[in-house]
């Protein structure tokens, strides 16, 4: 039987093309906290090689969680909590040298009219409170932590609404004149909320930005856009977002 060797081995060439390039373990995605969707998302377009890879938003908790079943295609973090960056230490899955904090945070209770100026008027005004879930958003953790220092139990029991996180919290106090929620202070400025009152820092612990890199990671983009967000530049742009830079 004739047997065509250069069409065969073209067919070769292509199998084995096709079989690396399927096997390509370079990782093509930043996980980043859900509150920092705006800013992180124009730095990424900006970016020079922003088609290296993408970046998902969610709450930092339900990330990490994630990320230890499955850190497949992922390079770095960008979460909003400590207790994230420590699940991720206990599996010993990111780069302990390469975790930075680069911003801080605080929190509001915001609504959509302003109609309700501040703490006292809120209390006597009998509106329930929407705040993040705290099993799998920080936002949840800290405002939780404020509630129980701000209401009494009563309050709590009748007035609190607890579901998704920050940025869904804000969608709905945007979106119904009736809800006031607690979110971080840069939420409430990015999407115009009206800010009811400034909750004091020392009523929750601190709320920290942290970035850092998987120890499988070797996407050199990732590197460089991660390191780029730890510039005084971006810091100073930060700062006039509302972020806290230390």
């Amino acid at each position: 039987m004739k047997i065509n060797f250069s069409k065969n081995f073209c067919f070769m060439v292509l199998f084995i093309l096709s079989f690396l390039t399927s096997c390509d373990g370079e990782s093509e995605i930043i996980m980043v906290a859900a509150s920092l969707e705006k800013i992180i998302s124009e730095k990424h377009s900006n970016f020079e090689n922003n088609d290296k890879f993408h970046l998902n938003y969610g709450g930092s908790l339900s990330h990490a969680r994630r990320i230890i079943n499955n850190q497949n295609k992922i390079g770095a973090v960008i979460f909003s909590s400590s207790e994230s960056f420590e699940i991720l230490n206990e599996s010993g899955i990111i780069n302990k040298s390469s975790i930075k904090t680069f911003a801080s945070n605080s929190l509001v209770i915001v609504s959509s009219s302003n109609e309700i100026n501040n703490l006292d008027e809120f209390k006597s005004a009998n509106k329930k409170l929407l705040i993040a879930d705290p099993k799998i958003a920080p936002a949840g953790i800290y405002s939780n932590q404020a509630i129980n220092k701000i209401f009494d139990e009563n309050f709590i029991k009748d007035k609190l609404l607890i579901s998704g996180d920050v940025s869904y919290v804000s969608n709905m106090i945007r979106s119904n004149k009736d809800f006031f929620g607690i979110v971080y202070k840069t939420e409430a400025l990015k999407n115009n909320l009206h800010i009811v009152y400034n909750i004091p820092t020392n009523f929750h612990d601190k709320i920290e930005y942290k970035m850092g890199i998987l120890s499988s990671n070797e996407n050199i983009h990732i590197n460089k856009f991660i390191n780029d967000l730890d510039s005084k530049k971006n810091k100073n742009e930060l700062e006039k977002l509302g972020f806290i830079i230390d």
